[in-house]
């Protein structure tokens, strides 16, 4: 199974993504949301569909921090992308969503190592999330990336108002915060070329895994979708 997703993830690759794909990220939004049609877990509203993507003006924000990664296939075609934005201390991955026919390929756990390298290139502390606590593509996922509950008394500031903005279209009972703390280059490699593939192109801070070796490495994972709503309070329908 392992050579199975290799390589056909070996299709796929992740860069920026560029200021004239909004729509297609939104388009991207509402389809990984719809895999939660039918489960309960989040109000869609009367239509019982979602159709409120991700605002334009919150993608363009990602834009300007140079925070949103895509998910490409070997026709440059978007599949899934990756929202982040500076809070402090912490990165937050605001959104994490790929389409389901591409599901299963280990393009969102590609999609979050992008992000916990652009959170230790730039000094971040942690990379903190908000997720469904047992829904498999969900928190049992970011487990097996590292990442570890928050407990509610714990959180800070903007993420207890994150969690009350919620509230109008789930239960946020069954949700949690995760995060990740961000190790220093130092900790995760010697100083020099990127050890597994010996680059001298690390990304980042000296002895940072370089890009292939971040995006290339084979990963069992589940597919991800919506995995952290971003959605206006009004009307019905997030790291």
């Amino acid at each position: 199974m392992a050579t199975l997703i290799s390589e056909t993830a070996a299709q796929y690759r992740v860069r920026p993504a560029r200021g004239n794909e909004i729509g297609e990220l939104q388009n991207i939004d509402l389809a990984s949301a719809s895999l939660f049609r039918g489960t309960g877990l989040i109000d869609f509203g009367p239509l019982g569909e979602p159709t409120q993507p991700i605002p334009e003006d919150r993608l363009r924000r990602g834009f300007g921090d140079e925070l949103i990664w895509v998910a490409v296939d070997d026709r440059d075609e978007l599949v899934g992308f990756a929202l982040c934005s500076d809070r402090g201390e912490d990165l937050y991955l605001d959104q994490l969503s790929v389409l389901p026919r591409h599901g299963r390929q280990g393009l969102g756990a590609r999609l979050v190592r992008r992000c916990l390298q652009e959170a230790e290139s730039r000094a971040f502390r942690r990379v903190s999330l908000s997720t469904f606590r047992k829904v498999a593509w969900n928190g049992p996922f970011y487990r097996k990336l590292g990442f570890r509950e928050v407990p509610v008394w714990r959180l800070q500031d903007w993420q207890a108002e994150i969690r009350d903005l919620q509230r109008s279209t789930m239960d946020v009972r069954l949700r949690c915060f995760m995060q990740r703390k961000v190790k220093r280059a130092s900790e995760l490699w010697p100083s020099g070329p990127c050890l597994p593939c010996r680059s001298s192109k690390s990304v980042g801070r000296p002895g940072s895994l370089c890009e292939a070796a971040n995006t290339d490495a084979p990963v069992i994972a589940p597919s991800v979708a919506s995995l952290v709503p971003l959605r206006p309070p009004a009307p019905p329908h997030p790291a």
